[in-house]
């Protein structure tokens, strides 16, 4: 009998696990049956790729465009409904004044700040940039990531 039971319970765990696997990418349709555009839910685990570009400006009006690419995580405690899972790179370019600039960035990994529950980061950059016949110098700036706003 409880040899029975067991091999009952097994079934039962096997069809339900079956069951909600297939059921983990819901969809939802944007408009109504008969259309084509589907739309997929976001699952709970997954990463979801984000970028910012911020301009950065130095004194004698030159400036540079840093993006920030970083990973955000869906989370429905906050109110942005995500968070922010990492930095990953960043990269410049030229906005205004520089003879010259690098586009690789040193990001301070150890020295990015998290507030607000993950939703807002301020994230501590290098960028290399040449102004001329000085050559090219390090400078450094604060990106700021704000899933809020």
């Amino acid at each position: 009998m409880k040899r029975l039971f067991v091999l009952l319970l097994t079934a039962m765990l096997s069809v339900s696990c079956l069951a909600s696997s297939a059921g983990a990418y819901q969809k939802e349709n944007a408009f109504n049956d008969d259309s084509q555009v589907v739309v997929l839910t976001v699952q709970p685990r997954e990463f979801l790729p984000r970028s910012t570009t911020q301009t950065v400006s130095e004194a004698k009006g030159y400036s540079v465009d840093i993006t920030v690419k970083y990973a955000v995580r869906y989370d429905k405690i906050n109110a942005s409904n995500y968070f922010i899972e990492g930095v990953t790179e960043a990269s410049a370019a030229n906005a205004k004044g520089w003879t010259y600039v690098d586009p690789e960035v040193k990001i301070n990994y150890s020295g990015i700040a998290y507030s607000n529950n993950c939703q807002k980061a301020a994230v501590p950059v290098k960028y290399y940039a040449s102004m001329g016949g000085s050559g090219v110098k390090e400078y450094e700036g604060m990106i700021l990531i704000d899933l809020l706003n």
